[in-house]
C-alpha cells in the first residue's frame, strides 16, 4: 500500500474540521489515469457525508479529499467507491484520516477471430453492483482499467460474457469475421513511393459508418469507399481476395506572393470537402511555395484567411495565391499611445490577425476585398484593399475617464471594453456611449472629435440600520444593484454614482424606501423586530438548515432554523404560506409552527381530492392548523358513501378538513368496485390522448359522459360525448382530471394541463 499524504498539507485545499484522505493504487502508485473516473463517498447512518469524483494531485500522488464536519469525529463511518469497494474507517479529529485502496489492472484487448486487432471499438463491464465501465480501444486494439475484486460482465459486438477478477488479468474479447479478405493500400506519385497516412473505409453505399485504417485492413468481400486524410474519395472498389490498392497522387503547388515578394511561413488548408474536419495544412518556404500530394478531385483551399477552389486532374498542377498590402496610417497627437491599444483585423465576422503599428503604421497582408478594422474593441473602420498596395489614414482621439474618489471597478464604453480610470485610450470620431458596468444603464454619449478628459463623479450614501433594540450589526442592505453588510455600529457605507437614484431595502424583511444621491448624505433604516417561533415536522423539531415563509400577498422571508428554533422580521398580524406546505397560518412570539402530512386514500369506484400526485395514494405536506377542502368524485358507476378521517366519519362529499395532527388519514369511501387504481400514473394526458388548447381528441368515437374537475375536487365542466373529441377551449390555463365514462361501462381517468 501506498502511504497517502494527509489532506491538510495540500496547497489552496480548503480547510475542514475533518478532512479524510483516498487514494487508489496499483503496484504502490496512486493511479492518475481512467477510463471512467470514479468517485468515492462516506456514508452515516444512511445519510451520505460527502463524496468525491476528482483527485488532487499532491507530490505526484492522487488523492481524493472528502470533508466531513467535526460532529463526527470519533464515529465509524462506511466508505464505498463506485468500483465496488466498501469498507469503514473512524475518524480522527486530529490524526490524519488516510486510506489505500488497492486495485487491480485489467488488460482488455479487441481482435477479430483472424486475430488482427481492432482499433476504436467499445467494450463495455457491468460489476456486480450493476454499475457501468466503457472502455474504448486505442490503435492496436487495447485498453486498461483499473478494478476491485470481483465477478464482471462484459458486453462487445452483440456477445457477452462474464469472468472473475482476483489480480491483475487480461481480458479478450473476439469479434467473429468468416471469409475475410485482406485490404492493403498503397500510394504512389508517378514511378516513386508515396508515404501513406490513414485511411477511411465506407461500404458503398451510404457515407456514414466507416473503418478507420492504415493498411492491411481485413475486410469482407464487397464494395467500398476509400477516403484519404484530406477527405478526398477514391471511386467505388471492389474486393473479392486479397487485394493490394494503389492511389495515385499528382502534386499541387501553391505560389504565394504579394507582388513579387514571397510570402514565407503562409499556412495553407486545402480540403475535399468544407464541411468535414479532413484537410492537408502545410506552410511555404522560403520561396513562398508549398506542395502538396493530393488525389485527383474538386478540392478548397484556404490561405490568409482567403479561400478559392481547383480542379485536379490526372496530372499535376500550380495555384498562384496573389495577396496585396495596404498600410494604415495611424494619426494622434500622442504618438507613444500608439502601441498600446487593441487592434484585430477581421474579414466578415472572422478574426484574421491582431497587427502591431511600427512607426505609426499597421502593414496588413491580404487578399484583394473587403474587411475590418476594429479598435480597442470599440469602434469598427471599414478598409478596401485592391491588387496592389494600398494606403489608408485614419485619424485617433484619446480619451481618458477621471474620478473624484478612487472610484470601483471601470468603464464601459459602448457596452463593448471596460477601460481603466486615469488611463488614456485612442479611437476615431465618433459618438459613444459610456456606463459604470457591462449591460448597465448609460451614463451619458460623447462626441469624440477631439482629445477629451471625462469626469465620473462618486457620491458616498451612508445608512445606519436598527431595529427595536438599537444598531444591527450584520444586516444585509441593498441599494440598487449593490450589496453591503452593517458593521458593528450599524452601518453601511455606498459610493455610487452622483444622482443614482434607487431602492434602500434589507433583505430580512419587508422594509424599503426609495432614494436619490445627489451628493454624500446619510440615510436611516429601521427594520422590523425579530419574532421568535418553533418550528416542528413530523412532531419533531426541524433539523433543516431553513424555510421559505410567505407573507400573503406580500414579502417572502427566507428563515433560518436551527435545532426547531427560528426568528424573522415579520409582522405578527399577518397570515403566512410555508414553502411548498399546503394551507396559512399566523406566526406569533413564542408560538409553534407544526408541519404535518395529509394521505389520502380510496375504496371503491371513485376519486379523491387533492390530487397531488399520481399514486394509489396521495400525500403531501400541510401546515397544522391550515383548512383542506377534500372532495369525492363517484366513477364507473358507483356511488359516494363517507369520508373516514382517523376513524371519525363525514357523509359530506365536499368536506373543509382543519388539519388538527401532525399525521391526517383521508380514506374516501364508495360503493361499486374499482378495476384498478383510480389515482392513475401518468404524468400528462399524453399517455391517453392528444390534445391542445382548444379539445381533447380520443382514440375512438365513444357514446357516454364527461366530468372535468380541478385538482383541488372542483367540478368545472360536465357534458355529454358522442364523438371521439371533447372541448376544452372555455376552460381557464391550469391542471385538470378528465374523468370519462363510455356507455359499455368503461371508465378512464387522466390529468391534462391546459396552456
Amino acid at each position: 500500500m501506498a502511504v497517502i499524504m494527509t489532506a491538510l498539507l495540500i496547497p489552496n485545499s480548503a480547510r475542514a474540521d475533518i478532512q479524510v484522505s483516498f487514494a487508489f493504487t496499483h503496484g504502490g502508485d496512486t493511479v492518475s489515469t481512467w477510463s471512467d473516473q470514479p468517485y468515492i463517498a462516506i456514508y452515516y447512518k444512511g445519510e451520505i457525508l460527502d463524496q468525491a469524483s476528482q483527485p488532487y494531485n499532491y507530490d505526484e500522488k492522487w488523492l481524493y479529499i472528502l470533508e466531513i464536519d467535526d460532529a463526527y469525529a470519533g464515529k465509524a463511518v462506511s466508505y464505498r467507491s463506485s468500483m465496488g469497494h466498501i469498507g469503514k474507517i473512524t475518524l480522527s479529529a486530529s490524526d490524519p484520516n488516510e486510506l489505500s485502496i488497492d486495485c487491480n489492472k485489467l488488460i482488455v484487448t479487441a481482435k477479430s477471430s483472424l486475430g488482427v486487432p481492432l482499433p476504436y471499438q467499445g467494450v463495455t463491464l457491468e460489476d456486480e453492483n450493476g454499475e457501468n465501465y466503457n472502455l474504448y480501444m486505442d490503435f492496436q486494439g487495447k485498453d486498461s482499467i483499473y478494478l476491485n475484486n470481483g465477478t464482471f460482465r462484459w458486453y462487445f459486438d452483440n456477445q457477452e460474457g462474464s469472468f472473475t477478477l482476483t489480480g491483475d488479468d487480461t481480458l479478450n474479447v473476439v469479434k467473429q469475421v468468416s471469409q475475410n479478405v485482406t485490404l492493403n493500400v498503397r500510394c504512389r506519385y508517378g514511378d516513386f513511393p508515396q508515404s501513406a497516412n490513414s485511411f477511411r473505409l465506407y461500404e458503398y453505399g451510404e457515407k456514414n459508418d466507416y473503418q478507420y485504417f492504415y493498411s492491411g485492413v481485413q475486410v469482407k468481400p464487397g464494395s467500398y469507399w476509400i477516403q484519404d486524410d484530406a477527405g478526398s474519395f477514391t471511386d467505388k472498389i471492389d474486393i473479392v481476395n486479397d487485394t493490394v490498392v494503389w492511389l495515385d497522387y499528382y502534386k499541387v503547388t501553391f505560389d504565394s506572393k504579394t507582388g513579387t515578394s514571397p510570402n514565407e511561413n503562409q499556412r495553407i488548408s486545402v480540403t475535399a470537402d468544407p464541411e468535414s474536419y479532413n484537410s492537408q495544412n502545410e506552410s511555404t518556404n522560403a520561396k513562398g511555395q508549398v506542395s502538396m500530394f493530393l488525389l485527383p478531385g474538386e478540392y478548397t483551399y484556404e490561405a490568409g484567411g482567403t479561400t478559392g477552389t481547383f480542379t485536379l486532374g490526372e496530372e499535376d498542377k500550380t495555384v498562384n495565391i496573389s495577396t496585396s498590402r495596404v498600410v494604415i496610417t495611424l494619426n494622434c497627437d500622442e504618438p507613444d499611445l500608439l502601441n498600446k491599444q487593441d487592434y484585430r483585423w477581421y474579414k466578415g465576422n472572422e478574426y484574421g490577425s491582431y497587427p502591431n503599428p511600427e512607426n505609426g503604421k499597421l502593414i496588413i497582408t491580404d487578399a484583394p476585398g473587403d474587411y475590418k478594422l476594429a479598435i480597442n474593441d470599440v469602434s469598427v473602420i471599414d478598409v478596401r484593399i485592391n491588387e496592389g498596395d494600398n494606403a489608408k489614414d485614419v485619424t485617433l482621439y484619446s480619451l481618458k475617464f477621471t474620478s473624484n474618489v478612487v472610484a470601483p471597478g471601470q468603464i464601459y464604453v459602448n457596452d463593448n471594453k471596460n477601460f481603466n480610470y486615469d488611463t488614456k485610450i485612442l479611437l476615431p470620431a465618433g459618438t459613444y456611449s459610456y456606463s459604470t458596468s457591462y449591460g448597465g444603464t448609460p451614463i451619458g454619449e460623447i462626441e469624440l472629435n477631439q482629445n477629451k478628459v471625462i469626469p465620473v463623479n462618486y457620491s458616498t450614501l451612508t445608512v445606519t440600520v436598527s431595529d427595536n433594540k438599537g444598531v444591527v450589526e450584520g444586516e444585509r442592505i441593498d441599494f440598487g444593484r449593490y450589496s453591503r453588510v452593517t458593521d458593528e455600529n450599524g452601518k453601511v457605507k455606498f459610493q455610487v454614482l452622483t444622482g443614482s437614484q434607487g431602492e434602500l431595502s434589507a433583505t430580512s424583511c419587508d422594509v424599503s424606501k426609495d432614494v436619490t444621491v445627489d451628493a454624500d448624505k446619510e440615510e436611516t433604516l429601521t427594520l422590523d423586530p425579530y419574532v421568535n417561533f418553533n418550528v416542528e415536522s413530523n412532531g419533531q423539531p426541524l433539523t433543516t438548515n431553513g424555510l421559505l415563509i410567505s407573507e400573503i400577498g406580500g414579502f417572502t422571508y427566507d428563515v433560518e432554523v436551527k435545532n426547531g428554533v427560528a426568528k424573522a422580521r415579520l409582522d405578527p398580524t399577518k397570515e403566512f404560506s410555508v414553502g411548498h406546505y399546503h394551507g396559512t397560518t399566523g406566526i406569533t412570539e413564542g408560538s409553534t409552527l407544526k408541519l404535518g402530512a395529509i394521505h389520502i386514500t380510496t375504496q371503491g369506484a371513485g376519486v379523491a381530492f387533492p390530487m397531488e400526485n399520481w399514486e394509489t395514494t396521495s400525500s403531501y405536506p400541510v401546515v397544522v392548523g391550515a383548512t383542506v377542502r377534500l372532495s369525492a368524485v363517484p366513477v364507473g358507476g358507483g356511488s359516494f358513501t363517507k369520508w373516514d378521517v382517523d376513524g371519525t366519519d363525514y357523509s359530506t362529499a365536499m368536506l373543509d378538513l382543519t388539519i388538527s395532527s401532525h399525521k391526517t388519514v383521508a380514506k374516501a369511501v364508495f360503493s361499486g368496485s374499482s378495476s384498478g387504481p383510480t389515482h392513475v400514473k401518468q404524468s400528462s394526458i399524453n399517455s391517453s390522448f392528444n390534445f391542445d388548447d382548444n379539445y381533447i381528441y380520443l382514440p375512438q368515437a365513444i357514446q357516454g359522459k364527461a366530468d372535468i374537475y380541478t385538482i383541488d375536487g372542483k367540478q368545472v365542466k360536465s357534458l355529454g360525448v358522442a364523438g371521439d373529441r371533447i372541448g376544452i377551449y372555455d376552460l381557464e390555463q391550469g391542471n385538470y382530471l378528465l374523468v370519462l365514462e363510455s356507455e359499455s361501462g368503461d371508465t378512464k381517468v387522466a390529468r391534462f394541463n391546459k396552456k
